[in-house]
């Protein structure tokens, strides 16, 4: 169609910490265009922005090699915190949900007690026990330690903490469970070999 005449809606640019710049313009055109200074027209403009701008960044991130070698990285990381046999679902980061963070998904390991969560929060990794059996509260079994604690939930530091705390967890709940059943406690390899299908893992 010719001859009409476009007006910009929305505009913007903006470039990251490391340089990377992105813009975006929406333009409309009409054989007759109401008045477009209203605030249903421009929140209308600021949504789509949003959301075309948070699929084309996130699909950049996605050809990223950088950031994909990141991401394994972090999972293989987060993976061998845990001993013994395991099972990994892949979940969406639960701390952002945002382009930016897209490519560096949670996860649940399902476990001889029961299924931890765990995952990056900017500088911390999140780690949740509640879905575990036999497991106390973090305050009964982290007394001492000066981080971020909920029900049964532990922010640590570093890897080496997080390490620390799951298996300080699935020690006492492997005492608890063993006490209850009166069975002696087994021994348990702490080395598998990882076998990878799609999105779940088995150690």
């Amino acid at each position: 169609m010719n001859g009409l005449e476009y007006k910009t809606l929305h505009a913007s640019e903006s470039i990251s910490f490391g340089g990377d710049a992105f813009g975006i313009k929406i333009m409309v055109a009409a054989s007759q265009l109401p008045n477009l200074d209203t605030d249903a027209i421009w929140g209308a403009a600021y949504k789509a922005a949003g959301l075309v701008t948070a699929e084309v960044r996130a699909a950049v991130m996605a050809d990223d090699e950088e950031a994909q070698k990141r991401a394994k990285r972090e999972r293989a990381e987060l993976i061998d915190l845990f001993g013994g046999r395991i099972f990994v679902e892949t979940i969406p980061n639960g701390y952002c949900s945002d382009w930016c963070c897209r490519h560096l998904p949670w996860f649940v390991v399902t476990t001889e007690i029961g299924r931890f969560k765990i995952g990056w929060r900017k500088r911390v990794i999140h780690l949740e026990w509640t879905d575990t059996v036999g497991t106390k509260r973090a305050e009964e079994l982290f007394p001492g330690e000066d981080v971020t604690k909920g029900d049964k939930m532990i922010h640590a530091w570093s890897l080496d903490k997080a390490r620390q705390y799951i298996a300080a967890i699935v020690s006492d709940a492997e005492r608890s469970n063993a006490s209850l059943s009166g069975a002696p406690l087994a021994a348990r390899p702490l080395e598998a070999t990882v076998v990878r299908q799609n999105d779940a893992t088995e150690k």
